[in-house]
């Protein structure tokens, strides 16, 4: 049987036919509008890099000192074709690679991640992201929204998806971790009477609506991902 790492790239294509427009890019633009008040010398590592999507958002918005890991060497492959000479990338588990790089990185980007690690070994990640980081260093996640209408969809679209969250197990996670008391949950930020903006207001109503049906609290956060953002207190 082949390897469904390495086919990975064919899977992702089917699901992302835009990936090489501007909605990627605006994708990346609402969820991360923060980085533009960042320092572009900052050491980002993009964990689970794929094909270098994002890490080709991060060279365009002009961060000079990128890293990405992936455990695909297809996907690797693929990026390495798009990506400038001085994007590092490397072959690797994410959490064999956090090991052998402690405090080294000033931000760490996990997008898509989560779900793809058994619930036992997800505590562990935490933990080593947490200890690649440098004092004061911040992680951003993403991951697939149970609690969105369409969760289900998510959490089934891949068969390397392990698992799935919903904001509250989300910070359940978060909380047994060492950024407990240093993390938040956060929505895009769409521009308001965007496209986004009112098919954000209109996923809202509906959901509302089921969750009344079913006599249960109505979730904070309906997107289709759940975005958190953490720092590395200094202790």
């Amino acid at each position: 049987m082949k390897n469904i790492n390495d086919l990975y790239g064919k899977h992702y294509s089917r699901l992302n036919k835009e990936s090489n427009s501007t909605f990627i890019r605006s994708s990346y633009k609402s969820e991360l509008w923060f980085l533009k008040d960042l320092d572009r010398s900052l050491k980002i590592l993009d964990l689970g890099c794929g094909q270098g999507i994002l890490l080709r958002y991060l060279s365009y918005l002009g961060f000079t000192s990128l890293t990405g890991v992936d455990i695909s060497s297809s996907q690797l492959e693929a990026a390495e074709k798009t990506l400038p000479d001085s994007v590092r990338l490397e072959k690797d588990s994410a959490i064999e690679f956090l090991e052998k790089n402690r405090n080294a990185f000033d931000l760490i980007i996990s997008y898509d991640i989560l779900e793809h690690i058994e619930e036992d070994l997800a505590p562990e990640l935490l933990e080593q992201i947490f200890g690649s980081l440098r004092n004061y260093g911040r992680a951003i996640f993403r991951t697939p929204n149970m609690g969105s209408l369409l969760g289900i969809y998510s959490r089934y679209i891949d068969i390397t998806h392990k698992t799935g969250y919903t904001e509250y197990s989300l910070m359940q996670l978060l909380d047994a971790s060492p950024f407990s008391g240093s993390y938040k949950l956060f929505a895009p930020s769409y521009g308001i009477l965007s496209k986004k903006w009112f098919a954000e207001r209109l996923n809202f109503l509906i959901s509302a609506i089921l969750f009344k049906i079913q006599f249960r609290s109505i979730p904070r956060f309906l997107d289709k991902n759940l975005l958190a953002y953490a720092e590395k207190r200094s202790k």
